[in-house]
């Protein structure tokens, strides 16, 4: 904008310029008048190419630059006649008006430009797996994948995405050579979108976000937050027994140390008890992995924020094997007699995994909490320590979680093993905002869920960063994608909805999963919750 208002002012002085020189030539020298004539052609001619050098030549340019052909036909047709000093004068004050009227015009398009903004808030985010590994029949990792994610969020009018960059232990971004300095411990990017001229999926998204930031249209941006599966190391089958899957780009590949070991691994001595895809929270070794993994994406790539799913234990660590790595920050005793250590520490008695659970999977701790406040202890280590170092990185770079164990009361062996304590991290602080998944058919459902969560969350302020999380498909049925429904759970949860609505409507939400977002869906946010575009809300 301020080229654009440098260049019309300059455009404006050249023509004022110009009728001076030819009219006071002409009044002195009709031959000289020519020459002149000849001269200001030239002025002219470069005050074009400045105009033309610009970025842009707004509509206000091309005024100005009409402007100053109307002159040059205005000295020609002068040339034989006699010029009045009353016409000089006149000429110049219309040369003056002129550049005022382009001044207000300018500044009446810079008002519109800047009243055009979206202003209302509110996060609409989407989950998507573009840009991953081949998918039979959905995706085969083309740049079109993205291509065809960004047209689906124009006209749904969405506004975040979360684009999967680490799935099953792989990754699909080039992790940081300073923080991973030795190969045989670095992670190979996956992506195969270096054929089609760049690093990953990340970076073809993040030039079109770039070169939509810099266009005339403040309708069509987007943010773009990387979304990493913390606790998946490896691959397996679903099916018992399970058969490890593991391939040797995976995290596990690389660290068979990390995968998490049940107590009937020991007791029966069965390797069926092993969990290949899930690592051991609990290690040290493995939260400075991980954080260095999302901290070094944070430097090498400009994401507006980065995402954290399966942010959870995954089951209950017996791993008993102590681990000895170079020096002794990463040292650990195993899971079992850390356990033992952090209970004697805590409790004043030292307790056992085998007294306290069944071996497995159920808690049996006579509704101590003590399991419980160990798991979350593991977890929350990894979550502070990520916002820590990321916030030292870019204190601007948005950390939200994908929170699936929402049983607030705590109740459940589910909730209580998984250490997963989204409510508890927003009100210390050490996320920006939290999507809790609602994943149901029933609309009420999810509100009522959405209010026992924010009910959960001491500091009211932070209420308002907690976006529900809904799907947009049958949860027990992926192929019947869901159209209208989409929007009316959305409209609820926002408050617009026919029904009760929440008694703090939200700040917006999150939907999973872009590729099973419906093309009636799509219609459907558009024309009725998401009709009026956004910005995307992050707290106040």
């Amino acid at each position: 904008m301020m080229i654009q208002q440098f260049t019309n002012k300059i455009v404006s002085l050249l023509a004022l310029i110009i009728i001076i020189a030819g009219l006071s030539v002409s009044l002195i020298n009709c031959s000289s008048r020519v020459t002149t004539s000849e001269e200001s052609d030239t002025t002219i001619d470069q005050a074009n190419t400045i105009d033309r050098s610009g970025d842009q030549v707004s509509a206000v340019n091309q005024s100005n630059s009409d402007r100053v052909s109307d002159s040059e036909h205005t000295l020609a047709s002068e040339k034989d006649s006699s010029v009045s000093d009353q016409s000089v004068s006149d000429q110049i004050e219309d040369a003056l008006e002129d550049a005022a009227q382009s001044d207000a015009l300018m500044a009446s398009e810079t008002g519109k430009a800047q009243n055009a903004l979206p202003t209302k808030r509110e996060t609409r985010a989407i989950w998507s797996w573009a840009g991953r590994k081949p998918i039979s029949g959905e995706y085969k990792v083309f740049p079109r994948d993205i291509d065809e994610l960004v047209e689906k969020v124009d006209a749904a009018h969405l506004n975040v995405i979360l684009l999967v960059v680490t799935h099953d232990g792989s990754v699909y971004f080039e992790p940081s050579h300073t923080r991973f300095p030795d190969e045989s411990e670095r992670l190979v990017n996956q992506s195969v979108f270096s054929k089609y001229g760049y690093q990953d999926g990340l970076s073809y998204l993040l030039t079109i976000r770039d070169e939509r930031r810099i266009d005339d249209d403040p309708f069509n941006d987007f943010e773009v937050q990387a979304w990493f599966q913390v606790n998946k190391g490896g691959d397996m089958t679903d099916k018992w027994p399970s058969q490890d899957k593991t391939e040797p780009y995976m995290l596990h590949a690389l660290f068979p140390e990390f995968k998490l070991k049940y107590g009937d691994y020991y007791a029966k001595e069965d390797d069926r008890y092993v969990k290949h895809d899930t690592p051991v929270l609990h290690q040290p070794k493995f939260r400075a992995y991980i954080i260095d993994l999302v901290a070094g994406l944070v430097e090498d790539y400009d994401v507006d924020g980065i995402h954290l799913d399966y942010i959870r234990t995954g089951g209950i660590c017996f791993n008993n094997e102590p681990l000895d790595y170079p020096g002794t920050e990463y040292d650990y005793p195993g899971c079992q007699e850390d356990y033992k250590t952090w209970t004697r520490e805590t409790y004043g008695r030292e307790y056992t995994l085998w007294e306290d659970t069944d071996g497995s999977r159920e808690i049996q701790d006579g509704g101590s909490g003590r399991v419980a406040a160990w798991q979350e202890r593991a977890v929350g280590l990894v979550v502070k320590g990520i916002h820590d170092e990321v916030k030292a990185i870019k204190p601007d770079v948005i950390i939200s979680v994908a929170s699936v164990r929402n049983d607030v009361s705590q109740k459940t062996n589910k909730q209580l093993r998984s250490g997963q304590v989204a409510w508890e991290w927003l009100d210390k602080g050490w996320i920006d905002a939290v999507f809790p998944t609602f994943y149901t058919p029933e609309t009420e459902s999810a509100i009522r869920r959405y209010e026992t969560f924010s009910g959960a969350v001491q500091d009211e302020k932070r209420r308002s960063v907690i976006l529900p999380g809904l799907i947009t498909f049958d949860p027990k049925n992926s192929k019947d994608h869901w159209a209208g429904l989409v929007a009316e759970q959305v409209s609820a949860v926002l408050g617009q909805g026919t029904g009760q609505p929440p008694t703090q409507p939200a700040k917006g939400v999150a939907l999973f999963l872009a590729r099973r977002l419906s093309p009636e869906a799509i219609q459907a946010l558009a024309e009725g919750p998401f009709r009026e575009p956004a910005l995307p809300y992050w707290g106040e």
